[in-house]
């Protein structure tokens, strides 16, 4: 962890509480927001949303969106869309995911055939 990167764990250990919660404190009145906010968020520097889900009236998931947020300023950092349609079966047509501009689609068939990928 880079937090403990200029001491070793027999140091720690040889500290008493005191001297590590002065250790800590320190450490961290020299760390800007980011790195501690990092810290806390095991070194992830974005976070990702709770999907948002659109349905058909039938039921069936015609969208989820997805961001991922900057852990300090809370500025959108990646979208990503998913949109389902379907067959007058029911069955998954197509799935169309478009991350941040890069379109892939995945085709279903009704006829046994395996998915195709595409762009």
């Amino acid at each position: 962890m880079v937090f403990l990167e200029d001491i070793t764990s027999d140091q720690l250990r040889s500290y008493s509480k005191v001297q590590i919660i002065a250790w800590i404190t320190n450490k961290l009145t020299n760390m800007t927001k980011r790195k501690i906010i990092m810290l806390l968020w095991d070194n992830l520097d974005r976070v990702p949303s709770e999907p948002t889900n659109t349905y058909y009236a039938d039921g069936q998931i015609k969208s989820q969106v997805e961001t991922e947020q900057d852990i300090e300023t809370s500025a959108t950092i990646s979208t990503r869309t998913i949109n389902w349609t379907y067959y007058p079966t029911g069955e998954v047509d197509t799935i169309t995911i478009n991350k941040d501009g890069v379109i892939k689609t995945i085709k279903h068939y009704t006829d046994g055939r395996q998915p195709t990928v595409g762009k």
